[in-house]
């Protein structure tokens, strides 16, 4: 038989030819196809499970914040139930009392003052500050770098600045809404304070020992002390009437008064009253009582002229009340030696080695 030979054909050898690049074209065809296909699912992926997924997202969403909502009113619900317990006690028992312990805090504590807005502050020995805000159950110490006199007491004004006064002429002043205090130490104080109020109007004045008295009017950050003549006593207390009155109360019977708008004081000494005088306050319409020592109690009825609105900041029950100590202890201004068997004056007037 005769052998086929390709050479003898041109169209086969034309085939023989081609039938490499046909190959190439072939898996080139190939890869496009697997391209167009893989593009046919990632389109069908975006335009179907994509949107899936984000209608589930959604969902999920949507039910977290009806869970957050549910959560929230179960909270306020609490808090209703919270409040009507509240006033239902208060309105049953009254006046509530919870002993209160502060950890890390041991000093004694001399006086409390409650702000316009309601901002409780406490001060004591060693520097001890303690603020509590409105409605708030907790309270923060707020300690002054290189404080650490006894402070004796604390007075609010009419927006909300507040000052606190202490011993060795300590003098910490408060921006009102602020949070941290300033020390404004006058040249040459350096008695004991032991009292400070505010005006109507925001003026204030600061008292202590050996007849000392400060004045600052208001908007200003400077004290001016204003001496009474022959006035050495140690003065106590300082306050405010309804229309601006002013009378500050010490030792030794000591009485000065100051009319509204006016800077000096005048003594006003009372016949057979001579203990010392420790507190002061004023009625709504004007009237005043003074109480000291030896049961001393002093009134004086509605002033003519008097405003009868209602002072709000002169009410109430008297505070720092006396603290029966025992025993003789050294007076720590003049180093005498006072009788302690009868009731003594609040604690910022006991001496540091007679803490009771």
């Amino acid at each position: 038989m005769q052998k086929w030979d390709a050479r003898e054909s041109p169209l086969r050898s034309v085939v023989f030819q081609l039938r490499p690049r046909a190959q190439v074209y072939v898996h080139r065809a190939r890869w496009v196809f697997g391209m167009l296909l893989i593009v046919a699912v990632a389109g069908l992926i975006f335009c179907f499970y994509i949107p899936i997924l984000q209608n589930q997202n959604e969902i999920e969403r949507q039910t977290h914040e009806r869970i957050i909502e549910l959560k929230q009113r179960d909270l306020d619900l609490l808090d209703r139930r919270r409040d009507l317990l509240r006033d239902n006690i208060a309105e049953r028992v009254g006046k509530i009392f919870v002993a209160v312990k502060l950890p890390g805090i041991s000093a004694p504590l001399a006086d409390i003052g409650i702000g316009p807005q309601g901002e409780a502050v406490i001060v004591g020995w060693d520097g001890t500050i303690l603020t509590r805000a409105r409605g708030g159950i907790i309270w923060t110490p707020r300690p002054v770098e290189g404080v650490t006199e006894l402070l004796s007491a604390i007075g609010f004004g009419p927006q909300g600045e507040a000052v606190i006064v202490g011993w060795n002429g300590t003098i910490l002043t408060r921006a009102p809404g602020g949070t941290s205090w300033t020390p404004r130490p006058v040249e040459g104080v350096t008695e004991i304070l032991s009292g400070t109020g505010f005006g109507p109007h925001g003026e204030a004045v600061i008292v202590g020992y050996n007849g000392t008295i400060l004045t600052r009017a208001p908007g200003e950050t400077s004290w001016t002390p204003r001496p009474v003549e022959r006035i050495t006593a140690d003065l106590y207390e300082i306050r405010f009437g309804p229309q601006g009155e002013a009378v500050i109360v010490g030792d030794n019977g000591t009485i000065l008064t100051r009319a509204p708008g006016e800077t000096s004081w005048t003594p006003r000494p009372v016949e057979d009253a001579s203990a010392a005088l420790y507190d002061t306050r004023f009625g709504p319409q004007g009237e005043a009582v003074i109480v000291g020592q030896r049961s001393t109690i002093l009134t004086r009825a509605r002033r003519n002229g008097m405003d009868t609105a209602p002072d709000r900041g002169c009410l109430g029950i008297l505070h720092r009340p006396p603290i029966r100590t025992a025993g003789r202890s050294s007076d720590p201004r003049r180093g005498r030696q006072r009788d302690r068997l009868h009731l003594a004056i609040f604690p910022r007037n006991l001496s540091r080695g007679n803490r009771q």
